[in-house]
């Protein structure tokens, strides 16, 4: 009797297997075709074409540790955050894409716009969680899940995106966000990685000790201390509004990508050109101006005293 009962049970089972499941076809788009099929207005100016062929090198590993900075309205969170999760979902469906931000509902409306274009591109959702900060693909186990900075999450992730953890000057002075952002990094984000995962950081920089700014402090930290080896192999993408000669001194073991634009160039001449760059720069306290725009943070000199003029006196024995 118990043998006829499994063998009715597993009969059973055979029976409601649906009979047409079809293998999923290979997405084989490029980043640049999946972004134009799914917002064919988008404008691929020869800024925004560089920023979706980094994104293909991303996606296609050639770099997979990744510190990208570039001013305001550049479209790092639109090509980034938007449209690149889409991206990658559809060419791997069983991977999890895993993004942060400064707040939850900023995570959610990413998420939300990353869904759709999903969608418009032929991917199809779990209907049990197809909403904003958490979806996840029909037949599969990979999926989207967003989180805010302070905000925790238990789930896995083969691709780390951390875009603008930063909102405000308010955030970037105060040593308790900052403190908060680097431990939200290591003890949430940071601890969902699988083998092989992406790390992508995007930002504009507002202090030396911003997101970016820390890491690359981490690095260097290790590099001194004889542990080098324990160190994330970040790629360094900077992008000034302005073309300059200036480039900050990095790690040893972090490489950094070439800007071949003419010293004076703007970043996208085609949307903001030299005139309303240097219009902007006439009009942006010179602090804002070198971090936001220019990506070269600088210590605040102070209102009353300037850093750069205290003196520190004392003895060898008693150094100031």
């Amino acid at each position: 009797m118990k043998q006829t009962i499994e063998a009715r049970l597993a009969a059973l089972q055979l029976e409601q297997i649906p009979v047409n499941i079809k293998p999923v076809e290979p997405y084989t788009k490029s980043f640049g075709d999946h972004i134009a099929s799914v917002y064919s207005n988008f404008p691929f100016t020869k800024h925004n074409q560089r920023l979706v062929e980094i994104g293909q090198r991303i996606i296609d590993n050639e770099l997979n540790r990744v510190l990208l900075m570039l001013p305001p309205r550049h479209y790092k969170s639109t090509i980034f955050s938007r449209f690149l999760p889409s991206y990658f979902l559809r060419r791997f469906p069983a991977r999890t894409w895993g993004q942060g931000a400064h707040t939850q509902a900023l995570a959610e409306e990413v998420g939300q716009a990353a869904r759709d274009y999903y969608v418009a591109s032929g991917g199809t959702l779990d209907p049990s969680t197809a909403g904003k900060g958490r979806w996840k693909i029909a037949g599969s186990l990979g999926g989207f899940w967003g989180a805010g900075v302070g905000k925790g999450t238990g789930l896995p992730a083969d691709f780390l995106n951390v875009d603008d953890p930063i909102k405000n000057r308010a955030e970037a002075e105060s040593a308790a966000y900052r403190r908060q952002l680097y431990d939200w990094w290591s003890t949430v984000l940071n601890t969902r990685e699988e083998p092989g995962v992406i790390k992508l950081i995007t930002h504009t920089r507002w202090t030396e000790a911003d997101l970016i700014g820390w890491l690359l402090t981490q690095v260097e930290e290790l590099e001194r201390d004889g542990h080098a080896d324990a160190a994330e192999p970040w790629h360094v993408i900077n992008m000034p509004i302005i073309a300059e000669p200036i480039q900050v001194p990095l790690p040893s073991l972090v490489t950094r990508e070439p800007d071949n634009r003419e010293v004076g160039e703007a970043l996208d001449p085609d949307r903001f050109d030299e005139k309303w760059a240097e219009k902007k720069r006439l009009n942006t306290p010179i602090r804002d101006w070198e971090a936001l725009y220019q990506q070269r943070p600088t210590p605040d000199t102070g209102t009353v005293f300037s850093a750069a003029k205290i003196l520190y006196y004392g003895t060898i024995e008693r150094p100031g």
